[in-house]
C-alpha cells in the first residue's frame, strides 16, 4: 500500500481540497453512485483539459460503475470516436488546441449522428454568450461547474438512456 498527498477534488462536489489518497492492489472502489448494471455498458467518452479534473472525473465516475475512457485534447476525443463505441460523450465547452467542446459535438453531428443525443458539455459559466449560442444551437445538456459528482452521474444516466432506447453509439464500420 502506498499513500501520497495529491490535489483533487472533493468526491461530492467540484471543489479544490487537499486530501491524502490511500490505495493498495487490492482497494475495491466505492460503488456509492453506482448501478451494477452500468459497468457492462459501452464507455462514456469524458474530454477535459485539465489534467487534475480529467483524472478526478474518471476515477469518480469509475467509482460510480460507469466505463469511462478519457481525452485531455479535441484531436484526440475526435481519434477515439472514429474508432469506438461510446454510449455518450462527456466534454468541457472551452479546450484549447482548436478543437473544443462545440467542434467535437459538430465531428459527431456529421460523423455519428446517433450520437448526438448522447452529448453533455461542461461550462464554468452556463451565462457565457458563448454557452448560451452552443446550447441553443445544439440543444445538449450542459452542466455547470461546480457541480456535484451525483448530479453529473444523473446526466451521463439519463444521455446513456437516450443511447440505449435508440441502439446507438455504434462505430463506424472500418474496411
Amino acid at each position: 500500500m502506498f499513500t501520497r498527498e495529491l490535489r483533487a477534488f472533493s468526491f461530492d462536489e467540484v471543489t479544490p481540497v487537499t486530501r491524502i489518497a490511500s490505495l493498495s492492489s487490492g482497494d475495491q472502489p466505492n460503488r456509492r453512485y453506482g448501478d451494477n448494471h452500468m459497468t457492462e455498458s459501452l464507455p462514456v467518452l469524458v474530454v477535459e483539459d485539465q489534467e487534475i479534473l480529467l483524472a478526478f472525473l474518471k476515477t469518480a465516475l469509475e467509482r460510480s460503475g460507469l466505463k469511462i475512457v478519457a481525452a485531455s485534447s479535441g484531436a484526440e476525443a475526435l481519434g477515439l470516436l472514429a474508432q469506438r463505441k461510446f454510449a455518450g460523450i462527456v466534454s468541457d465547452l472551452k479546450i484549447p488546441g482548436g478543437i473544443g467542446g462545440a467542434e467535437i459535438f459538430d465531428w459527431v453531428q456529421e460523423n455519428r449522428p446517433e450520437l448526438s443525443p448522447c452529448f453533455l458539455f461542461i461550462t464554468g459559466n452556463m451565462s457565457d454568450p458563448y454557452a448560451v449560442e452552443i446550447q441553443k444551437r445544439t440543444g445538449a445538456l450542459f452542466i455547470e461547474k461546480p457541480f456535484k459528482i451525483a448530479l453529473l452521474i444523473e446526466l451521463i444516466k439519463k444521455i446513456m438512456s437516450r443511447n440505449a432506447q435508440s441502439g446507438l453509439g455504434l462505430a463506424p464500420e472500418t474496411s
